[in-house]
């Protein structure tokens, strides 16, 4: 509403590819299918806002983002007690980087966690490293993404109770990423550790 095409126009004649920045969106999978069956690229719109809010410099609700900020770091240290083995962990590498997913792999079945499919991810394009749950307030996911160094929680309706889908992006650099194979465990995590 109000846009003024010439002026908009008048902007873009200066517009030279030095001066243009590609950004992609986060998204959960470039894989996903309709209900009709169309192909679809699926995101969760709380990271999709908050890249849109990060990529425009918004401020406005910084007051409130720094309050629930505040409240997720005090949520991350207060994760519900646990126990690991009754959760299915899936390891999948979207990096490209040789051998992640089984370095991750093999720490997160050290920590306890039940251990399911570990190999490449069949989607392309993650743009984010992201442990994906039924319900995102599942207390071992959210214990193993801070384990893994603070990943994003994602809600995945296709998952079921007790399945975490781990997706390790080029971006990861949280325990696994040695290829020497020497990593410390996965720190505890919890009321009880």
């Amino acid at each position: 509403e109000g846009w003024d095409v010439m002026s908009m126009a008048t902007q873009m004649q200066n517009l030279a590819g030095g001066n243009v920045t590609f950004q992609t969106i986060p998204v959960t999978s470039i894989d996903g299918t309709s209900d009709d069956g169309q192909s679809v690229v699926t995101i969760d719109k709380r990271q999709v806002h908050s890249f849109f809010d990060d990529l425009l410099g918004d401020d406005s609700d910084s007051d409130s983002e720094d309050a629930d900020d505040s409240d997720s770091e005090d949520s991350a240290s207060d994760i519900e007690d646990y126990e690991p083995s009754e959760s299915t962990v899936s390891v999948y590498n979207a990096s490209g980087v040789s051998g992640l997913a089984a370095r991750v792999g093999d720490l997160v079945s050290g920590a306890g966690y039940g251990m399911g499919e570990v190999g490449n991810a069949d989607e392309t394009g993650i743009s984010e490293s992201q442990v994906n749950v039924a319900d995102e307030n599942d207390p071992a996911a959210r214990g193993l993404a801070d384990q893994l160094g603070g990943l994003t929680v994602v809600e995945d309706s296709s998952l079921e109770p007790g399945e975490i889908r781990v997706t390790l992006a080029g971006t990861y650099d949280g325990p696994g990423t040695s290829e020497t194979g020497v990593d410390e465990p996965l720190p505890a995590v919890g009321e009880s550790g």
